[in-house]
């Protein structure tokens, strides 16, 4: 059985509380698209970081600019995909909106691992 560091993703001392703002729907065949249904706050717990130098290079350069950041949470995050049927989740940190860009998931071991790009604030 894989280790579980779920314990270390939920720690009090080194998270704090947020956001993730998911938008569940469904792709429609043709030109309709995405068909979203209203946007659900779900909050969770993590730790935030700074992008390091190996997850940064995920990052489109044109996103660099606007400020990535890594979170650590037991809280399963999404990543578009059109096979699930849902676009990516957004978060909500400290007033800026922030969008996944990758996400490692490591639930095996009990955690989840994501890159973030901000949207709005500074």
């Amino acid at each position: 059985m894989p280790l579980d560091l779920s314990d270390v993703a939920d720690d009090a001392d080194l998270g704090e509380a947020f956001c993730i703002i998911r938008t569940p729907g469904q792709f429609a065949l043709g030109e309709i698209g995405w068909q979203a249904s209203e946007p659900v706050r779900i909050p969770i717990w993590g730790t935030w970081s700074v992008t390091d130098g190996k997850r940064l290079q995920r990052v489109p350069e044109g996103d660099r600019v606007t400020g990535s950041m890594n979170l650590v949470t037991a809280t399963e995050i999404h990543q578009t995909s059109e096979a699930r049927s849902e676009i990516s989740d957004q978060l909500e940190w400290r007033g800026n909106m922030y969008r996944i860009i990758s996400v490692e998931p490591w639930g095996d071991y009990g955690y989840w691992s994501a890159v973030f790009v901000r949207m709005t604030g500074s």
